[in-house]
């Protein structure tokens, strides 16, 4: 086991300043087993009251993933307008 002091909290007084010492115990992971594997349908019957959200967050991230090939797709065009233009 790993040991180590830290400083959480500072307190000011008029008279004198004392700082507060917490103990922090690390245990080693490398004894540890792995965890046991669980199913996606278990995770999502814990994340129901969330379901919204998630869905909400999905179609987000769809939208925007799809943003940058579609913004080169329309420089692209735009530069190649351009460049007919001047030849």
């Amino acid at each position: 086991m790993l040991m180590r002091s830290v400083s959480l909290t500072e307190h000011h007084h008029a008279s004198d300043h004392e700082i507060e010492h917490v103990h922090v115990v690390e245990e080693d992971t490398e004894d540890l087993p792995p965890p046991p594997p669980v199913a996606l349908s278990k995770i999502m019957v814990l994340n129901k009251p969330e379901w919204r959200q998630i869905l909400i967050a999905s179609v987000s991230s769809v939208i925007m993933g799809c943003a940058m090939p579609l913004f080169a797709v329309l420089f692209g065009e735009i530069i190649g307008v351009s460049l007919d233009n001047c030849i």
